[in-house]
């Protein structure tokens, strides 16, 4: 009953369902592909580089339209009832699915290079901060589309940022070899940071009374 409640909640969701597969699943791996074909792109980067701005934004987006009727639909308290109040669970479960649906093609990127190996938990930190970062705001904002937002613009903040930057572990575009100093001087930080973001985010889905 559980999985087919995520399922009928991606289904609800329509179009959007798709946006993170062709973002992430197709449109990376076309690039990739077109990268080991040519002379003048170097595959690691290009990879890294497109993967870094197209899969954490992709990684929220399942997650956080399946909340549009919770907070945006007419007669939302209904969502909101007994034990279906707290949405951490069912918002987690589809960020899960998705990122799972990018490890395979890190796995075979690692055919070509292993050490898109350990990338897929460098990328994995960085989702799960955007992962916090979503249900944070969308229970601060009460807003979508505003959430969506922010994540986008601080996407490409980092991407306008060099990646060499050491300024914050917060600004994560860095596509350089990842090793232990790099898990726990950015990784780590990111996790632990996320997950003080979803306690605080789930406080704030109990407190919810915005309904329309």
């Amino acid at each position: 009953m559980f999985f087919r409640k995520i399922f009928l909640q991606l289904k609800s969701i329509r179009l959007m369902a798709f946006v993170p597969i062709v973002a992430a699943d197709l449109l990376l791996p076309l690039i990739a592909v077109a990268s080991y074909q040519s002379e003048r792109l170097d595959f690691y980067e290009t990879v890294m580089k497109y993967g870094m701005m197209l899969i954490p934004v992709s990684s929220i987006i399942w997650s956080l339209f399946s909340l549009k009727e919770c907070i945006e639909g007419k007669g939302n308290e209904l969502l909101f009832v007994g034990k279906n109040r707290l949405k951490l669970l069912d918002c987690f479960v589809m960020f899960a699915l998705f990122y799972a649906t990018v490890v395979p093609q890190f796995i075979v990127y690692s055919l070509i290079d292993a050490v898109f190996l350990t990338q897929i938990i460098r990328i994995f930190a960085i989702c799960f901060f955007f992962f916090g970062v979503a249900y944070f705001l969308v229970f601060l904002t009460k807003s979508i589309s505003l959430t969506l937002m922010c994540l986008i613009i601080y996407a490409i903040s980092n991407m306008l940022i060099s990646s060499r930057s050491k300024l914050a572990f917060m600004l994560y575009f860095d596509i350089q070899p990842y090793g232990r100093d790099a898990f726990f001087s950015q990784s780590l930080p990111l996790i632990v940071l996320s997950v003080m973001l979803l306690f605080i985010g789930a406080v704030l889905n109990r407190k919810y009374c915005k309904f329309n």
